[in-house]
């Protein structure tokens, strides 16, 4: 009964680990496009040139 008991035992946590694993897995492809969506808008943000902006004024030290 001891083995059996221990056989069941391990077969849990073998199911808990699997479960968790795909969890971690199936997390990661959800929030991927959002942090690569988030990645693409603060570069286009930070790029962006700004309409009526001289840059030719950020050198100019008079």
């Amino acid at each position: 009964m001891k083995l059996l008991t221990n056989i069941s035992y391990n077969i849990g946590k073998i199911w808990l680990a699997v479960i968790l694993f795909l969890a971690m897995i199936i997390s990661t492809i959800v929030s991927l496009p959002f942090i690569v969506i988030g990645g693409l808008i603060d570069f286009f943000q930070t790029h962006k040139l700004k309409p009526g902006h001289d840059h030719f004024n950020d050198y100019y030290s008079g």
